[in-house]
């Protein structure tokens, strides 16, 4: 049998449904085969990669004189810019009631898009006294996000003796059940220490 039979025979083979195209079994699929096959080969060595690499010279890459954009691929930086802007209208336009509020996974029992005026209001003044600065790690508004967290984590409890700037991570890992107690105990012994001046 000559090449183009065997050619011709494979490719019959592969056009047959439920087999292996690398070898036509029905015992197993053509990503089992593939797997089996490069399972065995093992790792490449670099002999092995600069063969490869000599054997690609000369050659077209795979995406020339591909038009349009490849998605999570910018070959056109404008179309790639304009694909990602029609996405993101696109959600914006969408109405995910299914996933908002009361219906998200993650939902605590506070509409955080409703926060009332009072601790707008509050919010400016703990951030004035504590200096825009962490009260944990120290660091200021300048190098990282600032915002106000509530002690004893009650998002209706909004008096300054309760509130305090923490940078974002710093708030995130406070408002984590292992170290509620710990950064709640740290943190009242420093609102306590404040001594507020009557104007």
């Amino acid at each position: 049998m000559g090449v183009v039979e065997m050619r011709a025979a494979s490719a019959k083979l592969r056009k047959l449904p439920g087999r292996c195209k690398m070898c036509g079994s029905k015992k197993h699929s053509t990503e089992w085969h593939l797997k089996k096959v490069i399972g065995a080969r093992g790792p490449r060595t670099v002999e092995h990669r600069r063969k490869l690499g000599l054997a690609q010279k000369g050659k077209p890459s795979w995406n020339k004189g591909l038009k349009g954009s490849v998605p999570g691929f910018s070959s056109n930086p404008k179309i790639e810019a304009e694909r990602r802007r029609k996405i993101s209208e696109g959600q914006k336009l969408a109405d995910h009631w299914w996933c908002r509020g009361k219906n998200n996974h993650k939902w605590k029992g506070t509409d955080y898009s409703k926060e009332d005026a009072e601790f707008r209001r509050l919010r400016v003044i703990v951030r004035a006294r504590d200096k825009e600065t962490c009260q944990h790690c120290g660091r200021t508004s300048k190098q990282i996000r600032i915002v106000v967290h509530h002690i004893d984590h009650d998002h209706s409890h909004n008096w300054l003796d309760n509130l305090i700037a923490l940078c974002h991570p710093d708030n995130v890992r406070a408002e984590n059940k292992k170290n509620k107690a710990a950064w709640e105990k740290k943190f009242r012994e420093y609102t306590k220490s404040i001594v507020y001046q009557i104007a």
